[in-house]
């Protein structure tokens, strides 16, 4: 019988029929007050079993007593005997984010043992906090609580779960550091924190000797960029754009077959490391806002550039006019943002591929340059409006 007040106290009426004796009261009604907190917690748990777990927990707003009966691994165990009646779109896995952690644990424990690929799609939003039931997990291959809304610590539960090779845990609202334990992830070859408000220095990945995507972009890491893991020369991409970092070690050289590399909106504020230009399988390179002085000498070296985006930082030297033909795949160039870039010649004729350039209009206005382009427009507007410097640019050509 659904409440129909507040009160911790249910009333319940009854009317008896007349007996035919003289003092017998017609249509008498008789009250019985049972207090709902002075039932066992076994009796409770057992009415409420019957209820799907995808509606139970409703009714931890009756009373305290109900709350705490059904937050009780007797009352899990109960009710996940009850046959499934979620929607395909909510399996079992997705519905272990939803309950309390004393139904997780059990939930881990008694259903998803054997689970090896635990994905959300996404579907479920959460205010419960990264469950540490996780490391019942053992067997889990993939865990993928993506866009989950998750918030809190990332619990450092990870050397338990041995098996893991992708790890997302994007978009979400996650704080704190990164947990030590993923360095015990020696198969791990993904791992995307990308998009929370992860903080500090990052951990020891030195036994982390099949990594090849690391996400960590849009977080407020410190520290240098990480360079330090088990096979260095195996990463393929690597964005950690959107952070605290505020150096680039001279170690970045052991990321010999990178081919993404994006260290964007960084406070580092020093020279180009000479370093970055051993990366020779680099396709895809982002820089910009990152207070970067010098020069671009040596970045010739890059033959397999597609990409180069140094935008917002305080270059004096741009592109040596020798180097310029040994990047023969470079497609755009973006250096807007860098008023300080000295004169000098730009011959992009013998590009085949090249098509977009940005830089500042006094730059071109002070520069010569030979070969087909069109006017980058990503970047917005520079101390001139963008149309204005498209018509300079135009008539460069």
């Amino acid at each position: 019988m659904a409440p129909t007040s507040t009160s911790e106290n249910a009333t319940i009426q009854t009317s008896v029929a007349p007996t035919g004796r003289p003092d017998s009261q017609e249509n008498r009604t008789m009250q019985i007050t049972p207090d709902i907190n002075s039932l066992p917690i076994e009796l409770i748990s057992c009415v409420f079993r019957w209820i799907p777990v995808q509606h139970v927990f409703k009714f931890r707003r009756l009373c305290r007593t109900v709350n705490d009966s059904l937050l009780t691994t007797q009352f899990a165990l109960l009710n996940m005997q009850l046959r499934s009646t979620h929607s395909p779109h909510q399996s079992d896995a997705s519905m272990w984010l939803l309950v309390p952690e004393k139904y997780q644990a059990a939930m881990a424990r008694e259903k998803l043992s054997q689970l090896e690929i635990l994905d959300s799609c996404g579907l479920v939003k959460t205010a419960i906090p990264f469950p540490k039931s996780v490391v019942l997990l053992s067997k889990l291959t993939t865990l993928n609580l993506s866009r989950c809304a998750l918030p809190g610590v990332i619990s450092d539960v990870f050397g338990a779960l041995s098996n893991l090779t992708k790890v997302f845990l994007s978009n979400n609202q996650l704080v704190g550091g990164v947990p030590a334990s993923f360095n015990c992830l020696s198969s791990l070859y993904i791992l995307d924190l990308s998009k929370n408000r992860l903080t500090g220095h990052l951990p020891d990945f030195s036994d982390l000797n099949a990594l090849k995507y690391l996400l960590l972009s849009e977080n407020q890491l410190t520290g240098p960029i990480p360079t330090r893991f088990g096979s260095p020369g195996i990463l393929q991409l690597m964005d950690v754009g959107r952070n605290l970092f505020s150096s680039i070690p001279a170690t970045i050289s052991n990321l010999v077959n990178v081919s993404y590399l994006n260290i964007s909106y960084n406070p580092i504020s020093s020279p180009i490391p000479k370093e970055l230009w051993s990366l020779i399988n680099l396709v895809n390179l982002e820089m910009c806002h990152c207070g970067l002085t010098g020069s671009l000498t040596g970045i010739g070296a890059l033959s397999r550039l597609e990409e180069l985006d140094a935008c917002f930082n305080d270059l004096t030297e741009g592109i040596p006019p020798n180097e310029i033909p040994q990047m023969r795949r470079l497609k755009s160039l973006h250096l807007i943002g860098n008023p300080r870039l000295s004169r000098q010649a730009w011959d992009f004729g013998g590009l085949e591929n090249f098509e977009y350039l940005c830089m500042d209009r006094a730059v071109l206005e002070s520069s010569t340059l030979c070969g087909a382009f069109i006017p980058c427009e990503l970047h917005g507007e520079s101390e001139e409006s963008q149309d204005s410097d498209a018509d300079e640019i135009n008539t460069l050509r």
